[in-house]
């Protein structure tokens, strides 16, 4: 296990006891997703996430999820749903009034998000890029509503990391600025300005014949394996 994340779970099961909360252990479901999606994806930086996080929704009721994140215009809350269904653990009622806890979420104006135990297993890729779209989604909501914008340094990071999970989703060889732009709904002019300038900065290898290029690699391919073998 990575040392920050072992710092982030201690500090948090030594935080909960200390306050009494009825839930002070994370599952092995939640931490599967810190180790293998967040943690990979933030360079394993935990600031502003909370596990195991209790809120009080519309009906003065105390709720919990399990991860709450909040940074900036950036308001989300993530539940990874283990194997068994909803439908064999509780009741109708019970599981009425969770579906309903959902719905007062989204009025809140947070942005949920869903993973399967299985996908946090077998499919990180996939979850990262969620979590890349549901951050970007919050940011150009916030700049709709008149919040203030991203300095020219955090938008930058924002697309970077977009092509590198890109890269790193596609195998990191061949990675194309068309098929990119087609993927994440830019147009392939700046597709392609992003991807020059993310080969300026050693991210990606443009790939020649002659002096034309015709798509690039990841530039360091550890990390592909590295994830691959968590």
């Amino acid at each position: 296990m990575h040392p920050e994340l072992r710092r982030f779970i201690d500090a948090f099961e030594r935080e909960a006891r200390e306050e009494g909360r009825l839930r002070h252990t994370l599952g092995y479901a939640e931490t599967r997703f810190l180790e293998r999606v967040w943690g990979p994806f933030m360079n394993f930086n935990f600031d502003g996430l909370k596990p195991e996080y209790p809120f009080l929704d519309f009906e003065g009721g105390q709720r919990f999820v399990d991860f709450f994140y909040s940074k900036g215009p950036v308001k989300l809350i993530i539940e990874i749903d283990g194997y068994t269904t909803h439908a064999k653990e509780i009741s109708k009622s019970k599981f009425r009034d969770h579906v309903r806890r959902q719905n007062r979420l989204m009025y809140s104006g947070w942005f949920l998000l869903r993973f399967t135990a299985d996908e946090v297993e077998t499919d990180e890729g996939y979850c990262q890029a969620e979590l890349l779209k549901a951050i970007g989604y919050c940011w150009t909501a916030s700049a709709g509503a008149g919040a203030l914008p991203l300095n020219a340094g955090d938008l930058w990071a924002y697309r970077k990391k977009a092509i590198e999970l890109y890269a790193i989703h596609q195998g990191g060889q061949n990675v194309k600025p068309t098929n990119f732009a087609y993927e994440h709904g830019v147009g392939r002019t700046t597709a392609q300005r992003w991807f020059e300038r993310a080969a300026e900065e050693g991210l990606l290898a443009p790939l020649r014949r002659g002096t034309r290029v015709y798509g690039y690699t990841l530039a360091d391919t550890s990390e592909i394996t590295t994830r691959r073998s968590i």
